[in-house]
């Protein structure tokens, strides 16, 4: 087998490639099923948006994941993790994705601006060909995956109960339609990465059915990958991942790099907003008559910032200077876009999970802020800072960021650059649809 460096490198590309902007066909028509015909209509939208435009299916284009599989005793002859990782640094700069990977996740969390390292796997079997699969994980769906050391002796039926208890309550903040990887057997460590394989390699089986039954308003797939274990164990791991279930794959061997089929028409939705009132962000009078439920198309301006923003602008707050942004009558949209291309605006854009900006949003709210948006569920003291300000809280749907990015007609810089994607950025925007929570 004829397998040199270079091979590899344009492989991975590829792959990365095909997985950021094409779902399987599998993923595809699972979603179809989904019940919620209005956020179905979207998010279909959005796949035909980025298979047109090739811009990636969410902004997220998140941690990189390589699976490789060797027959026993190959040899690459080079180095193989180099190679996967200058091939993730080149495409996610030729392709304007985000590059969401930290140095270290507690003591130096400066973005490698790379998105490397990638995380890669190996497992020498028993065959003739090589294969290679990506998985692109998002980080809010991943932050709400999980893993329960279950007493031996506890049945199917009692852990299906806990795990769809755990994935009910964490689905808002997932995007679903939700694609579940179940992982049973080995260790901790094990099961987790056996549940990550399971996205694309498990099988479905009665306990699969069964829990999807549980989750059947939040949920559209559940695979598995069981194994063995200590007799004192069973160790049960749960990979939550949004409707964009992001995988490609390929195997290399005599007839050369077959990759797998995602060659499939795509469907035109039928997308309906005459139910959605139209606001614009100077209003500030009809921003606080919005009731729970209410569809809005919004229009005017607003402020991004997340996670890292936010604590730099708490650290100015605590130091008493100057602000970035005027927070009063402000609306903060809780996302970090994909880099843009020529004649974009802005990349491809969507909501990152709220709960991670709770312990600042009481303190936003205090100071004026009228309303933030981004995606899943909060705390009750967030909801206490919104009743006594008479302010919002918003969400976007999760992982349409092609079909949102298309609200966005105007944009600014306004702090922290270094930051990247998690800098404060001023837009102009256009009819962007949002609910009301509360």
């Amino acid at each position: 087998m004829n397998f040199d460096r270079n091979l590899l490198y344009e492989i991975i590309k590829t792959l990365l490639i095909k997985a950021n902007t094409v779902l399987d066909k599998s993923v595809y028509d699972c979603i179809g099923t989904y019940s919620d015909n209005e956020k179905r209509s979207f998010i279909l939208e959005n796949c035909l948006i980025s298979g047109k435009t090739k811009r990636p299916l969410c902004q997220d284009t998140g941690q990189v994941l390589v699976f490789i599989k060797l027959p026993y005793a190959f040899s690459f002859g080079f180095d193989f993790k180099k190679a996967v990782n200058d091939a993730v640094e080149a495409t996610y700069k030729q392709e304007f994705y985000r590059k969401s990977v930290v140095k270290n996740a507690i003591f130096d969390r400066t973005n490698t601006k790379t998105n490397t390292p990638a995380i890669i796997y190996t497992d020498f079997e028993d065959r003739e060909s090589v294969k290679i699969d990506v998985l692109i994980k998002g980080g809010g769906a991943e932050n709400m995956s999980f893993v329960e050391m279950f007493n031996p002796t506890t049945s199917q039926d009692e852990i299906i109960s806990t795990l769809s208890k755990t994935i009910n309550e964490r689905a808002k903040n997932a995007c679903p339609p939700l694609f579940i990887g179940i992982g049973i057997g080995g260790t901790m460590d094990y099961a987790s990465l056996l549940s990550k394989k399971a996205l694309f390699e498990g099988v479905e089986n009665d306990f699969c059915n069964k829990l999807k039954n549980e989750c059947r308003n939040v949920m559209i797939s559940a695979k598995m990958i069981s194994a063995s274990t200590h007799i004192a164990s069973l160790p049960v791991a749960v990979t939550i991942n949004c409707h964009s279930n992001r995988h490609a794959g390929c195997e290399i061997g005599r007839n050369g790099v077959i990759y797998n089929n995602i060659n499939y028409e795509l469907l035109t939705p039928d997308i309906k907003t005459e139910n959605y009132k139209k606001i614009n962000t100077s209003d500030i009078e009809k921003i606080k008559s919005l009731k729970s439920g209410d569809k809005i198309l919004l229009s005017g301006t607003i402020y991004t910032m997340r996670d890292a923003a936010h604590k730099k602008v708490f650290e100015l707050l605590g130091n008493n200077e100057k602000l970035p942004l005027e927070i009063k009558n402000s609306i903060i949209f809780y996302a970090g876009p994909a880099p843009k291309k020529e004649g974009e605006i802005i990349g491809p854009i969507g909501p990152t999970t709220s709960k991670r900006m709770d312990k600042f949003a009481p303190k936003l709210y205090d100071l004026g802020c009228i309303a933030t948006i981004g995606k899943g569920n909060r705390s009750q003291e967030v909801k206490d800072a919104c009743i006594r300000n008479n302010a919002k809280y918003l969400t976007a749907q999760g992982g349409i960021a092609c079909y949102l990015q298309k609200s966005f007609i105007k944009s600014e810089l306004i702090a922290f650059e270094e930051l990247g994607t998690e800098a404060i950025y001023k837009f102009e925007i256009k009819d962007l649809p949002l609910t009301v929570e509360y």
